[in-house]
C-alpha cells in the first residue's frame, strides 16, 4: 500500500508545481523587499516572507494539493472499495496519512530550498552589521535557538532548522485536511481546513488563554514553546518534530474511524 501511494506521489505532475509554486509564492512575498532593498541578506529575506497575509492562505492550499485530496478523489472516482478490498482499511487509512504528511513536509521544504539556492546566487547569507546586531542582542536580552546558530557560524543549519519546522507544521495542517475529507466531500471546502484550523485555534488559544504547549501555530518559525524552555536547538528540533508527528498520529486515528464509520454506513 505504501509502495502504491509513494508511486501516485511522485509520479504526480502536482507534487512537482507544489514545490515550483512554494518557491514563487515567496519570491512574490519579498520581491518588494528585494526591489527596495537590493543589498539585503537571505537572511532578512526569509525573515521578511510573511509579510503578507496571503502569503499563508496561498502556501495552505498548495500543500494540501500534492495528496490531502487523496481520499476525495478515490471515493469520486470509486477506486476506494478496490483499493481497501485488496489492502485493508488500516493500510490504506495509515499509509494514506504518512503520504500525506509527507508531501507536504517535502513540498515546504524543497520549495524554501530552491528558493534558499536562488537567493544565494545574488545575497549573502547574511551581513556583518545584522550579525553584528544579533551578537549585541544576545549580550542583551538573548536569542532563540535557532538564531544561536547565526553567531554560532552555522548559517546554513538555520535556515534547514526554520525551514524544516515550518514544513512539519504543515504536514500537520495537510494530516488535518485528509482526516476531514473522510466527512467532507467538497474540495473547494477542503482546501479551506488549514485556514481555518490555523485562525480557529489561534482564537481559541487567546480567548482561553491556553498554555504555550497548546498554541501549536507559534511553533511554526521559531519553536514556540520548545523555544522557552530549552537554549538546546537540537532539543527543540526534537521537540518539534515528536510534537507534531503525534498531532499527525491522532489525526490518523480519526481519519481511521471515520473512514470505517462511513463504509458502515454506506
Amino acid at each position: 500500500m505504501l509502495k502504491m501511494h509513494f508511486k501516485r506521489l511522485f509520479q504526480s505532475k502536482r507534487f512537482y508545481l507544489s514545490v515550483l509554486c512554494v518557491t514563487g509564492i515567496s519570491l512574490l512575498s519579498i520581491i518588494g523587499e528585494i526591489q527596495a532593498l537590493p543589498g539585503s541578506s537571505i537572511y532578512y529575506l526569509i525573515q521578511s516572507r510573511h509579510g503578507i497575509g496571503a502569503f499563508f492562505i496561498a502556501m495552505s492550499v498548495v500543500v494540501v494539493l500534492p495528496y490531502g485530496l487523496n481520499y476525495t478523489e478515490d471515493v469520486g472516482n470509486h477506486y476506494e472499495y478496490g483499493i481497501l478490498s485488496r489492502g485493508g482499511r488500516y493500510s490504506y487509512c495509515w499509509s494514506s496519512m504518512l503520504i500525506t504528511a509527507l508531501s507536504a513536509f517535502l513540498t515546504v521544504f524543497l520549495g524554501y530550498l530552491l528558493l534558499y539556492f536562488l537567493l544565494k546566487i545574488r545575497f549573502p547569507m547574511i551581513r556583518p552589521e545584522e550579525l553584528e546586531q544579533l551578537i549585541q542582542y544576545s549580550q542583551q536580552n538573548g536569542l532563540t535557538p535557532y538564531e544561536s546558530l547565526l553567531i554560532g557560524n552555522h548559517p546554513f543549519q538555520y535556515f534547514l532548522c526554520t525551514f524544516s519546522t515550518e514544513a512539519i507544521g504543515y504536514a500537520f495542517m495537510a494530516s488535518v485536511t485528509l482526516m476531514a475529507s473522510a466527512k467532507i466531500d467538497n474540495s473547494f471546502v477542503l482546501l479551506s481546513i488549514p485556514v481555518m484550523l490555523y485562525y480557529g485555534c489561534m482564537f481559541i488559544g487567546t480567548t482561553f488563554k491556553l498554555p504555550g504547549i497548546f498554541r501549536w501555530y507559534y511553533m511554526l518559525t521559531h519553536g514556540g514553546y520548545f523555544a522557552v524552555i530549552t537554549n538546546n536547538i537540537y532539543l527543540v528540533m526534537l521537540y518539534v518534530m515528536l510534537y507534531f508527528i503525534c498531532l499527525i498520529a491522532a489525526a490518523g486515528l480519526i481519519f481511521e474511524k471515520w473512514v470505517e464509520g462511513k463504509r458502515s454506513h454506506g
